[in-house]
């Protein structure tokens, strides 16, 4: 029952008007109030629909009391305006008034305004009631309805049990809310349906069907009609099996649809992914220890195409005949990349280390397929090498100078190349590697120039016998000597003597 009140200061057209209203609507209470002041107090107590009111009255005029009701969205506003007045009856109108009717009012002019008035609050009803109810459904989807929720949730769908599915339609583009009337639109040809976001935010809409046929997942029609909107509307769906009374199995359903949508982190956007009771992800997952020491060895020795093999590797095994939890398998591939590069903590620099962690923890997160994650742990690793890369550089830059001054003064003793590394903690293997790429030749060729350009300085500079200057120069044995200088300098150490004197003399 509706409630009704006519304000306006003159008794006989207050009166008049409202016996009409109680004639024409024999259900609704009506009250009368002779200002805008008296009008509000039966406001106030009595929970009122319609105002019906005078504009020009003492004490408190219509437009006052349309300033002081403001934004009552509950709450509809006629003016009565006479012909002289219809400046106000506008201003009314921007001040929130729904209609207004010229007097003197007759039969006729009422029930067209009452009818206008009407189907606006109906509406606004059915909206009100409608949001109530997407509301309810998003608070039980996300597990936290409280108890006069579910009071009210169950008295919504109280004996109205009706066979349906729930579908999930998540999307790509963002003008999701145009996309929503198109895929009712489409929907309503197979059953009752009802739509909403999971949230304000949210990409992926809800639809629930009802007063459908048991066959409805099979029915060639309906996975037609799917596949159309996934071309049309470039969405991914996913369902939920049929059920004999849907409003009894939302939430259940919901989780159904929600787990088949999770195949898209394997299979791809862009599909329909029914519900299966037969297929399952796998829910514990063990990537072995070995294989983060595999990973390990590869970053030590700056081994990028290792590394990718090896994570491919276990990205093969990983999908190899099962599927996992897309966020168990996400979180698990995050622990084993964060355990390798913290292995290098203490080689890069503290700044460095926190943004591989950060990359790990904000895009290896969102990965939303098999692939990008893949290729994420991908992009980590091979950006955790380049700056091992770089520090094994600096590092080596510093050794191979510490190195090359070793040899510089100590290129009279027994050196070898297994002597040098080992006191430089070297593999001889990557220290050979290293000491070629840094001095663009290799040890055993810098020590022998370097021996042989003393060898040179003392013969000419002194008058030391040869054996003596093979043994200053690093040489034992004095023939030895005599042949590896013949081979380098071409000539004999006592030609190389006797040629250079004669030649300085001659300058002289």
């Amino acid at each position: 029952m509706r409630k009704v009140i006519v304000v306006d200061d003159e008794p006989r057209h207050r009166k008049g008007l409202a016996n009409l209203l109680r004639m024409l609507r024999p259900s609704y209470e009506i009250f009368e109030a002779r200002n805008g002041e008296e009008a509000l107090g039966i406001i106030e107590v009595q929970q009122v629909s319609i105002v019906i009111t005078d504009i020009r009255m003492p004490v408190m005029d219509g437009l006052k009391l349309l300033q002081k009701i403001g934004n009552e969205k509950n709450l509809k506003v006629v003016i009565l305006s006479a012909y002289g007045y219809f400046d106000y009856a506008q201003q009314a109108i921007k001040l929130g008034a729904c209609d207004y009717i010229l007097k003197p009012v007759d039969e006729d002019k009422m029930v067209e305004v009452l009818h206008r008035v009407e189907e606006k609050m109906e509406k606004e009803e059915m909206e009100r009631e409608l949001k109530n109810r997407e509301y309810l459904l998003r608070q039980l989807l996300k597990g936290v309805l409280t108890v006069t929720e579910q009071s009210a949730l169950k008295s919504i769908y109280k004996d109205n049990a009706q066979p349906g599915i729930l579908l999930l339609f998540e999307f790509i583009q963002l003008d999701s809310e145009g996309m929503k009337i198109e895929i009712e639109v489409y929907l309503q040809k197979f059953g009752a349906t009802m739509s909403f976001f999971l949230d304000e935010t949210s990409n992926i809409l809800v639809v629930i069907i009802s007063k459908v046929e048991s066959n409805i997942l099979t029915d060639a029609a309906f996975v037609d009609m799917l596949h159309q909107l996934i071309t049309k509307c470039d969405i991914t769906i996913s369902t939920s099996k049929y059920y004999r009374n849907i409003q009894n199995n939302i939430q259940r359903a919901f989780e159904q649809a929600h787990t088949a949508l999770q195949y898209k982190f394997y299979l791809g956007t862009g599909k329909v992914f029914f519900y299966n009771e037969n297929s399952w992800f796998e829910d514990r997952l063990v990537i072995h220890s070995h294989k983060e020491d595999e990973l390990v060895r590869a970053l030590q020795n700056i081994d990028k195409k290792g590394a990718v093999y090896i994570v491919n590797e276990i990205f093969q095994n990983l999908i190899k005949g099962t599927y996992y939890q897309p966020e168990i398998l996400i979180e698990n591939t995050m622990r084993t990349v964060i355990n390798v590069i913290s292995r290098f903590e203490n080689i890069i620099t503290e700044s460095q280390y926190y943004q591989l962690v950060t990359f790990v923890q904000t895009d290896m997160r969102s990965s939303d397929h098999i692939t990008l994650l893949q290729n994420n742990v991908h992009k980590v690793l091979m950006n955790t090498m380049e700056l091992l890369e770089e520090r094994f550089n600096k590092k080596t830059e510093i050794l191979m100078k510490e190195c090359k001054a070793y040899i510089d003064q100590n290129y009279m003793e027994d050196l070898s190349l297994e002597a040098v590394a080992n006191k430089f903690y070297y593999n001889s293997s990557y220290f050979s590697q290293f000491f070629k790429k840094y001095y663009g030749m290799t040890f055993s060729k810098y020590l022998l120039n370097k021996r042989m350009s003393v060898a040179k300085n003392l013969l000419l500079e002194t008058n030391k016998k040869v054996y003596k200057i093979a043994q200053q120069s690093g040489y034992k044995d004095s023939k030895y000597f005599n042949r590896i200088f013949k081979k380098e300098v071409g000539l004999s150490p006592e030609q190389y003597r006797k040629l250079h004197i004669h030649s300085n003399r001659g300058k002289i």
